[in-house]
């Protein structure tokens, strides 16, 4: 911060505050960002592979998987979402597809990311509130093309 509290201007677009090296954060990202990863994709994938093995015992506890088991579904589903295609999570923090499971019986289902996972569940796992969530969006879209 400058002088007397006040956060000086980005030289790329005046009217953001500075990020780093006279630039604004969407500037700044766009230019090192992806430079970096670039630069650092091995120790990335390392560190990313490091992690995603380690939080890997809790697939044994929860669900009564071993990693073999998890390796062996994703290759069934060819390293995807089980309903959107997705081949990552969904999640910048989170590399691996998650474990989806009906919560009343425990039994495994499938594998999902992030957001199709997340949308299951808010949808309480209820297949009949998902249909009355498909059919709202399809008669939102017949409006839509009978106002236009």
């Amino acid at each position: 911060m400058a002088k007397g509290g006040i956060k000086p201007q980005a030289a790329c677009h005046p009217n953001m505050p500075h990020f780093s090296k006279g630039m604004c954060k969407a500037c700044y990202k766009a230019e090192y960002g992806k430079s970096y990863y670039e630069k650092n994709r091995i120790d990335l994938l390392a560190k990313q592979k490091k992690r995603v093995s380690r939080d890997r015992p809790h697939l044994m506890e929860r669900y009564g998987l071993t990693p073999e088991d998890y390796d062996a579904m994703l290759r069934a589903q060819d390293g995807k979402c089980a309903i959107c295609g997705r081949e990552d999570s969904g999640r910048s923090d989170k590399r691996s597809l998650c474990v989806d499971h009906d919560h009343d019986t425990g039994a495994v289902r499938g594998l999902l990311c992030d957001p199709c996972n997340n949308g299951l569940g808010r949808f309480n796992d209820d297949p009949s509130l998902l249909m009355a969530a498909i059919r709202y969006l399809q008669n939102q879209r017949v409006r839509q093309s009978n106002v236009g």
